[in-house]
């Protein structure tokens, strides 16, 4: 399981489970994990019961079951029952996942599929056994939110001489449950949970509660949930030696600053290491050699940010691997394997600031990320120790920096300028690598558009690029934009579509907000003619902190200009931050109505 790829295997098995319990009403759903542990991390095991009661005609849809496997803990003994009666062995199917690069991988999704439609009152029950390598492996267990969630049980047994403690990451709020003491372990159970409605903007609709298992006998942690413990552990699968090959490559790239050698190291590897996935059993999580990397040419996300770890150790520079989430993960003070689907670098500049780089992408250079990373959930590996953190963008500049010549008697006939960076940047090149670059500049223009409030962008030329931004120019019609009367024109005072409105619904919970993009954009209208506007200057939020929002119009010696940003630094919003976002969302929805008005000369 490469950290990218797995996610995102993940993923679509997530969507296969999730599709089925949120579909479901009115079932009883019953689930019980039992983990046996020794006084060692070695062999633990797990046994998974899963019952379904349907209780209603529109429950009955729910018809496909499954678990996934992978080569640390095969599933063993699976057995299906409907109404006591097990299922044929057609019932159960082996899937291997697929993928568009080459990813080869020695995990399989079992899935089971109910012959024909269950009827209210049947009983579905579903069973296997595990064995994992090491206690490390055991994963963090996920309540779902099912109408109805009878009984969801884990039974830790363990000898007298082990501790147990259930960390329970619960989105949305306390969830009822009992902690209890057995003849054989520890058990934590949650019962009778009415399902949860979904909330817009929340990360985490569909759960009630996930439990990390920690589990230790005195100062030995068996699962290594501390950041310090995670990595010492994580450090015995992934230290390679620096193999003596690898210093006059790195040699060969050295540059005039520490800094500039390794952004050379980053181009290398980003241009020269095609990216393919051999997962297949320890290769999930173990990077390879970095000297095999380089020979072959290829490598998968951990294997390319080890490469330039180890590159910049032979040069006596630190580069520490990270790795990250690039979709929402429960948020644990813990650490965990499966908390991360990806891995990238970071490097300490001498004034202690902190550059965090993503060699697997090939589109974005050294100091920028792409937008998938942003507030990642991470862990930066270092000799300094583990530091849990969330990565932050490395930039505010607008992603879509668009400047226009207007002339507001001829709205239609306008000229644009436009320099885009960051996540549009990374969109247009991976585009044309794939296709063309006219399917490049088409996604441009509808994005554009999706993003401006009724201005249209057509025929692109490409005018310049850099390693972070490109320039083009369009042509720009704002006859939607500019709206008209004898002695007046209007613009609008919010032109972007950058928020939500069913933001609003979440006014009354304390809970995080959670955007799925920043827009960051800046517009600027260069208006030519005698129409001369009311000096506006509104300001929503503020630009030193997480959104804001600002709208000037001013008259000039000759003409007129108007300025419009839009930032945005994170996509998760916690207590103040949380709040200033709905302030923002509140003020800028409100003034959807309100325009910058200009007036003619002649107008008293």
């Amino acid at each position: 399981m490469t950290f990218k790829e797995l996610g995102q295997i993940a993923l679509v098995i997530a969507a296969l489970l999730l599709a089925g319990p949120l579909a479901a009403q009115d079932v009883a759903y019953t689930e019980r994990r039992t983990f046996v542990f020794g006084e060692s991390p070695e062999n633990v095991t797990e046994r998974a019961e899963v019952e379904v009661r349907y209780l209603s005609p529109r429950s009955t849809g729910w018809r496909e079951f499954g678990a996934f496997e992978q080569y640390f803990g095969p599933i063993q003994g699976l057995r299906a029952e409907l109404n006591g009666s097990r299922l044929r062995g057609d019932a159960i199917q082996k899937i291997r996942p697929e993928s568009a690069d080459v990813f080869l991988s020695s995990g399989t999704y079992h899935q089971i599929s109910l012959p024909e439609a269950p009827k209210p009152g049947d009983v579905m029950a579903y069973s296997y056994r595990r064995t994992y390598l090491s206690a490390a492996y055991v994963p963090i267990l996920r309540v779902p939110s099912i109408d109805r969630l009878a009984e969801y049980v884990i039974d830790v047994e363990h000898p007298s001489t082990v501790q147990v403690e259930f960390r329970i990451e619960a989105p949305r709020g306390e969830v009822p449950h009992e902690i209890s003491t057995t003849a054989r372990g520890t058990r934590l159970t949650f019962r009778d949970l009415k399902p949860l409605d979904d909330l817009p903007l929340f990360a985490h609709n569909g759960v009630h509660a996930f439990v990390m298992l920690d589990v230790r006998k005195g100062p030995l942690a068996l699962t290594p949930t501390a950041p310090d413990e995670f990595a010492a552990w994580y450090a015995t699968l992934t230290q390679h030696p620096v193999p003596a090959t690898i210093l006059p490559v790195a040699k060969g790239m050295e540059s005039q600053s520490d800094s500039a050698t390794v952004a050379s190291f980053h181009d290398y590897v980003r241009r020269s290491i095609r990216y393919i996935a051999d997962e297949r059993d320890a290769g999930a999580f173990v990077p390879r050699a970095p000297d095999l990397v380089m020979e072959r040419s290829y490598g998968d996300c951990k294997d390319r940010a080890f490469l330039i770890s180890a590159l910049a150790k032979s040069l006596g520079l630190q580069v520490d691997p990270v790795l990250i989430s690039t979709e929402p993960e429960p948020e644990f003070e813990d650490v965990h394997l499966t908390l991360y689907n990806h891995v990238i670098c970071s490097f300490e500049h001498d004034d202690g600031t902190r550059t965090y780089f993503d060699p697997t992408n090939p589109y974005l250079s050294f100091g920028d990320l792409p937008e998938s990373d942003i507030d990642g959930l991470a862990l930066r590996m270092g000799p300094d120790g583990a530091e849990r953190l969330f990565v932050e963008s490395p930039s505010t500049d607008p992603t879509l920096d668009l400047r226009l010549s207007v002339d507001l008697d001829a709205p239609e006939a306008s000229g644009a300028e436009l320099t885009v960076r960051g996540t549009l940047l990374e969109m247009v090149r991976a585009i044309e690598a794939r296709s063309t670059e006219t399917d490049a500049r088409n996604a441009l223009s509808a994005v554009a558009g999706d993003l401006l409030t009724k201005i249209r962008l057509s025929g692109l030329e490409f005018v310049s690029e850099s390693p972070r931004s490109r320039e083009y120019r369009s042509r720009a019609d704002l006859s939607q934009f500019v709206i008209a009367s004898p002695t007046k024109r209007y613009l609008p005072l919010t032109p972007f579509r950058a928020i939500d409105p069913d933001v609003t619904e979440r006014r009354e919970d304390a809970l995080q907000i959670r955007t799925a993009d920043r827009p960051n954009v800046r517009l600027r209208l260069d208006v030519s003619g005698a129409w001369q506007p009311d000096s506006t200057d509104t300001t929503f939020g503020d630009a030193r902190g997480p959104v804001w929002f600002e709208a000037r119009a001013e008259p000039l010696a000759e003409g007129s200009v108007v300025e419009y940003s839009f930032g945005q630094r994170t996509k998760r919003f916690n207590g103040e931050d949380r709040a200033a976002y709905l302030s923002l969302a509140d003020a800028y929805l409100g003034a959807r109505r309100d325009v910058i008005t200009f007036r003619s000369p002649s107008d008293e």
